[in-house]
């Protein structure tokens, strides 16, 4: 199912059942063809939202699901606010966060549908529905602590590619070396990415905190806050972080890229086949001749898989839960902090009180990497890894088995 999220504050709560009666009112758009749906939502929603978009969505959602047969409260945020679930006629489903106004007529100002999902069981279903996923996994689930117990995994350390999860590996070394997270650094126009993203766009000289970069960096995916982070901090200070941080082949990595360094590799042919061919001495003195020449308004977005399983960074998911142990351990706040900005999915605050998240994608790549302590005090990591070489991989699919996972991580032990 298509996802869908604009919200706005509001201060007043309604009045009691107002939210459960516009869930219902959501759950029955999902038909063939909804009509008259313009009218519960906000004049701010719809200014911006297009009208076909939310049509669209619910009529895919029926084609894809069939029809809302539950509607099943989960938990509130106020009572203008709360988490519902759908159960569609086909097994599967779906997570709703819904907002509306304080006062009649309660129109809805923000919505968001997770996706998908068949409910697991057991962890041992999730294994085997990754099983049946194209390309290949890396996949572990760890309660954490003194004596570490697995709670489920498939092929945890083979390394994959890993996107942006990289970035892991970049905050950690601010960590490692006792960075201030109050030093100013100066944005450098040689030094900008491109998307995902902002910082981009910004002044080239700006002043920007470590702490803004990382929260950039991690909560949105920022490129250039990556990239700015990774030179403040050292290329090869970075790459000495993922061996303190656990990874059990750091070596693969090395060099240790920039998000614009890997899209120059990914744009020139004759730039990746010499790369390539070097020793790791020969591809550090191509970043500083021939590829840090190239110019960045060359490089060329691809919507296929490109040599991801020899250019990229590289991670099992054994490392990557690793590499979330090591940041509990070292208990540093402000990357704590940094790591629980961005939930990834919908992931229960009353369940998981502190969720730490980074993911990764591109073409044929897709990771999702959590630290979540639960709200009887256990720690948690999860890591899930896909690389398909042939064909991009279908998101959703897999978002939909990590949310399934993490709902049955909140079980265990208990």
């Amino acid at each position: 199912m298509l996802t869908l999220l604009i919200t706005t504050l509001l201060a007043c709560p309604p009045l009691d059942g107002a939210l459960d009666e516009v869930a219902k009112k959501v759950a029955a758009l999902v038909c063939e063809d909804p009509q008259d749906y313009e009218e519960l939502f906000s004049e701010e929603f719809l200014e911006a939202v297009p009208s076909k978009q939310i049509h669209d969505l619910f009529v895919q959602g029926f084609k894809d699901h069939g029809k809302v047969v539950e509607v099943r409260p989960l938990d509130r945020d106020g009572e203008s606010s709360g988490r519902f679930d759908f159960a569609l006629s086909d097994r599967s489903v779906v997570t709703v966060t819904l907002n509306i106004e304080a006062e009649e007529p309660y129109r809805i100002t923000g919505l968001f549908l997770g996706p998908a999902r068949v409910p697991m069981e057991t962890m041992e279903d999730v294994v085997a529905a990754l099983k049946q996923f194209p390309g290949k996994m890396s996949f572990k689930a760890v309660r954490l602590g003194d004596a570490p117990k697995t709670i489920a995994e498939l092929e945890p350390d083979r390394q994959l590619a890993i996107g942006s999860a990289f970035k892991l590996y970049v905050l950690g070394a601010l960590v490692e070396d006792k960075r201030k997270w109050d030093e100013v650094v100066t944005l450098k126009e040689a030094w900008k990415s491109l998307p995902s993203g902002v910082m981009q766009n910004w002044p080239a000289n700006a002043p920007v905190t470590l702490h803004t970069l990382a929260v950039e960096m991690i909560s949105i995916s920022d490129n250039t806050a990556a990239d700015h982070l990774l030179f403040a901090a050292g290329r090869e200070k970075v790459e000495k972080a993922m061996d303190a941080m656990g990874n059990a082949d750091a070596a693969k990595s090395r060099p240790f890229l920039s998000t614009c360094e890997l899209f120059k590799l990914r744009s020139s042919k004759d730039l990746r086949k010499a790369y390539l061919k070097a020793d790791e001495a020969g591809r550090r003195a191509m970043l500083d001749r021939e590829i840090k020449a190239f110019e960045r308004s060359k490089v060329a977005m691809w919507a296929k898989p490109g040599a991801i399983s020899k250019i990229e960074w590289f991670a099992s998911g054994a490392d990557l839960c690793k590499a979330m142990d090591w940041f509990r351990k070292q208990n540093d706040e402000a990357a704590l902090g940094v790591l629980a900005v961005n939930r990834g999915l919908d992931i229960r605050k009353d369940v998981w009180p502190y969720c730490g998240f980074e993911g990764g994608s591109e073409p044929g790549v897709l990771n999702l990497t959590y630290l979540l302590k639960r709200d009887d005090g256990a720690w948690f990591a999860a890591s899930f890894g896909w690389n398909d070489t042939k064909d991009p991989v279908q998101e959703n699919r897999l978002f939909a088995l990590v949310q399934s996972a993490i709902d049955l991580m909140a079980k265990s032990g208990r």
